[in-house]
């Protein structure tokens, strides 16, 4: 991720998005911010829209920052989605004082529990809970069987 403040003092985050699967990505999402040293929070940020990527491309997706924000640092988490697929990944950025771009840095996976170990937990749970039920049910229905 890159930060970055325009001619006109804006602020911008921009990163650089791989598609490593094997189908094409439709890509929206969103930015949200936290300052390092203190509890002020900002966005979410949505990112520009209509970004497609065929398996194998790379493009750059940008975030325009509406409010005006101190330089940082800001620890930031972009969350990507496309269809089901979400991919949430965070770095620590600091805006140039003035029009300019900053160094890049490297994003990290976000700590939260990623989609797929959450569909595998419900799925889980799920199955628990139908065995749990057939569990209740079928003495149950012998017990009224074996009684008439």
């Amino acid at each position: 991720m890159t930060a970055e403040r325009d001619a006109s003092g804006r602020a911008v985050v921009h990163a650089k998005v791989h598609n490593t699967g094997g189908r094409a990505l439709d890509l929206t999402g969103a930015l949200k911010m936290s300052q390092v040293s203190g509890n002020i929070s900002a966005g979410p940020y949505p990112v520009d829209s209509g970004k497609s990527l065929a398996p194998g491309q790379s493009a750059a997706v940008n975030v325009i920052v509406t409010d005006q924000v101190t330089d940082g640092p800001w620890d930031v988490s972009l969350t990507l989605r496309s269809g089901l697929l979400e991919v949430t990944h965070g770095a620590r950025i600091t805006f140039p004082k003035g029009p300019g771009m900053a160094a890049a840095v490297l994003s990290h996976p976000d700590q939260g529990i990623p989609l797929h170990w959450r569909l595998i937990s419900a799925s889980a749970a799920l199955v628990l809970l139908i065995f749990a039920t057939l569990a209740i049910i079928r003495p149950y229905r012998r017990s009224t069987r074996g009684g008439s």
